[in-house]
């Protein structure tokens, strides 16, 4: 995987619970090498035919699809945020790859970032606990927005945010809709001690 946008300097976001996010950059076959840079949006990337909405199954589980977040790739999320909105960040992020391994096409949501994703930290008890809203628990407008659907064999690549924080932790991602739930590996990030309590 190639990333055409990183730079530096780059930083870390400040926590917020209600400010997450799972951008999409790519949607396709897995290739040997996959360069990836804006964001993955429908003005861009015009829906193929074979990617209709109707024709997809909207039920998601470990033996239909897997999540790996890849902490060794050097990438971050290129955005706008806190109350200068005419100052651009690069925020530090880690990788994920979703990967369709049924033989049906997946629907994945309806929204430029996965829609049903969060994450969770493993507090100082060992209980996982969500530290995040999903972006379909927020009031985001989805007008032009494009149904994510993944077809067989098929690869998301999308990015996470790396939060400020003063230790590491434990953390997975979760995609949940309604009683679906698939994991990520986990994965270790720092994050606010406030969060391990």
């Amino acid at each position: 995987m190639l990333d055409t946008i990183y730079q530096e300097p780059a930083t870390y976001r400040q926590y917020d619970k209600d400010d997450g996010g799972y951008p999409i950059y790519y949607i396709g076959k897995i290739q040997d090498t996959i360069g990836i840079g804006d964001r993955y949006l429908p003005w861009k990337n015009k829906l193929p035919k074979d990617r209709l909405w109707d024709t997809s199954v909207r039920f998601f589980s470990p033996e239909k699809m897997t999540m790996h977040v890849d902490t060794s790739v050097k990438t971050c999320i290129e955005g706008t945020y806190g109350n200068d909105r005419d100052s651009i960040l690069n925020t530090h992020a880690y990788l994920l790859c979703i990967h369709n391994v049924s033989d049906t096409a997946l629907w994945l949501g309806k929204d430029l970032s996965l829609a049903y994703l969060y994450r969770e930290v493993q507090n100082k008890r060992g209980i996982w606990v969500k530290i995040e809203k999903m972006p379909s628990e927020m009031d985001i407008c989805g007008t032009s927005q494009r149904y994510v659907i993944l077809n067989p064999d098929e690869i998301i690549l999308a990015k996470v945010i790396r939060y400020k924080g003063d230790i590491p932790a434990k953390c997975r991602l979760v995609m949940k809709r309604f009683n679906q739930i698939v994991y990520s590996n986990v994965f270790v990030d720092q994050v606010e001690r406030s969060l391990l309590d």
